[in-house]
This record gives C-alpha cells, structure tokens and sequence, in this order.
C-alpha cells in the first residue's frame, strides 16, 4: 500500500466514522452530552477560572487513539467476511485500545475534582467521536460491513 492509498482510505474511513454520528442512538448520546457539557461549563465556570489546571487539558489525549484506530482498519483489512477467517491480531489490538479508552475516561473523570459533571460529559462526547471511529476499524478489521 502506497502513502497515497493509505492517505485516501484514512481519510474515507475518518469520513465514515464521523458520519457514524448521525446514527440515531449516537446522535441522542451526542446531543445529551454536548447539553451537559454546556450546562456544566456555565455553571462551574467560576470555579474553572481559580482551580483549574493545566495538565486537566490532556484529556484530549484521548482523541489520540482516533488514528490508531483507523490506521489498524487501514493497514489490516479482512480478506473476506470474518465466517472466513479467523480474529486476528489487529483486532485484539483495537480490543485492548477500546478498553484503554474507556480506563482513561475513567481516570480523567476521576482526576478532575470539582468539575467531574464537566469532566463526564466532556469524556462522554469524546467517547462517542471515538466509538464511531471503533465501529469503522472493527467492520473493516472484521470483513462486516453494515
């Protein structure tokens, strides 16, 4: 695979995954979440302005696993549907990411005392960008397409 295949497959499988979104579960998680998250800005953003840290800006460290999630589906397709073929190792990798994800929603929630409404919401919507990023990888991984 070439720079040039690989650059146009990441960008249709980034498509996708961001046009997973507008799933109707996914979009009601969307929306709920981004309410939440607007509402808890505005009610804590007093206390945002004095106990606010700089290392609380890594939570969008998480946003780092989009690529490798969509590199994995890029570089290791199945060959046919998984009836076909047996898991392979790509896919346990993307396994373990989507479990490392949510292990660091968690810790990001839990690190940021006195703003962990903020903190949930915020991870939520970021947990959904990602989920949709995680569904596009493991039908490609997996030969299933919808």
């Amino acid at each position: 695979m070439t720079a040039v295949e690989f650059a146009k497959q990441f960008f249709t499988y980034s498509l996708w995954s961001l046009e997973a979104l507008a799933l109707p579960p996914l979009l009601i998680i969307s929306i709920c979440a981004a309410t939440s998250l607007a509402v808890a800005y505005s009610r804590q953003e007093h206390l945002m302005r004095e106990l606010w840290r700089r290392s609380y800006w890594f939570v969008f460290t998480q946003l780092l696993f989009f690529p490798v999630v969509i590199s994995l589906g890029v570089l290791y397709p199945a060959s046919g549907p998984s009836f076909y073929t047996k898991v392979s190792t790509a896919t346990r990798v993307t396994d373990v990411l989507s479990w490392m994800s949510v292990a660091l929603a968690a810790f990001w929630v839990y690190r940021m005392k006195g703003f962990r409404w903020f903190a949930c919401s915020l991870v939520v919507l970021l947990e959904v960008i990602l989920l949709g990023a995680f569904v596009v990888s493991g039908m490609a991984l997996s030969g299933d397409w919808l």
